[in-house]
């Protein structure tokens, strides 16, 4: 089970959507390569490893503008563009693993090789 949203992030989400399911692009890039002896999944998504593995260190943000529209829990009634410095950021991202097989899975796995090899091998 994966660990439960903080307060604050809980009241972001809408309708309780699942991670996966926010606007679907990280369930949406999930790959397989079929070679022989092994199969390979996995999503070429920068922010996959990330969720699937979780994360826990400082990060290096570059410049960039950013668009303030509220000010002491007011809106602007024009935005006002901002430019942020670089800087460090420490993140602490809990795993919730999307990809590999649970306990469940590697028995139903091998229950259905074991059924296969009994059907092609006499």
């Amino acid at each position: 089970k994966w660990q439960d949203w903080s307060e604050g992030y809980a009241a972001t989400r809408h309708g309780n959507q699942s991670l996966l399911q926010g606007n679907g692009d990280l369930l949406d890039s999930i790959q397989y390569i079929v070679s022989r002896g092994h199969v390979r999944v996995g999503t070429p998504l920068d922010y996959g490893r990330t969720h699937n593995e979780g994360f826990s260190g400082q990060v290096s943000v570059s410049s960039h503008k950013r668009l303030i529209t509220q000010a002491f829990g007011r809106a602007l009634k024009h935005g006002v563009w901002q430019t942020v410095g670089a800087h460090q950021r420490a993140l602490n991202i809990p795993q919730r693993e999307f990809l590999g097989l649970s306990a469940d899975n590697r028995q139903a796995l091998l229950h259905v090789i074991g059924d296969f090899w009994n059907e092609v091998l006499p």
